[in-house]
């Protein structure tokens, strides 16, 4: 018995993408990890960033609020006119951090 998840076909590009740049930016350093970033500004909300990372709001919001208990890196949230921002940057030194290069 098999089951499968049908997936339509204009989405199928987007999921591979998706997929090549979450792959690109574990597996490699420097200039190539850059390619999921690159359409991000230096501060992001949290629903963008979400959904570039394809986790939820609700994950983003536990770092802010567990950041010790997840070991957030300091720097990473801002708050600007009561609004919640991500730095882009020090996210992505952290995801780089969490899945070093393998030799």
């Amino acid at each position: 018995m098999s089951t499968s998840m049908a997936v339509a076909p204009e989405d199928l590009g987007s999921l591979e993408s998706r997929q090549s740049d979450i792959t690109v930016l574990v597996g490699a350093r420097n200039t190539s990890q850059r390619r999921l970033f690159d359409n991000l500004r230096e501060l992001e909300r949290p629903e963008a960033v979400a959904s570039v990372l394809g986790i939820s709001i609700a994950t983003i919001y536990d770092w802010r609020y567990r950041s010790r208990q997840r070991k957030v890196p300091a720097g990473l949230f801002v708050t600007f006119n009561r609004r919640l921002y991500l730095r882009t940057d020090i996210l992505q030194e952290w995801i780089a951090s969490q899945n070093p290069q393998r030799c």
